[in-house]
């Protein structure tokens, strides 16, 4: 949880100067927003730092390859 707090710190600090390692926080994100993640408290901080980094990782979002599996993670994350 604390790595995930880590992460959304930075992506309001920092934003764009991460937009290089988007991919990389975005796969942060989502092992922490996994459907076999049970502890909610950790889930909860996934999806806030999500939230902070939509800015510059949009572009991971609107790329074609991967796409499918991206969402499907986050969206699994939502419904829970």
């Amino acid at each position: 949880m604390s790595l995930l707090s880590g992460i959304a710190f930075l992506c309001v600090q920092a934003g764009r100067h991460l937009e290089p390692k988007s991919s990389l926080i975005l796969n942060a994100i989502a092992a922490g927003m996994h459907k076999d993640q049970t502890d909610e408290s950790i889930k909860l901080a996934a999806t806030r730092a999500l939230a902070l980094a939509l800015d510059f990782v949009r572009p991971n979002f609107e790329r074609p390859v991967g796409r499918p599996e991206r969402l499907a993670v986050h969206a699994h994350a939502a419904c829970v």
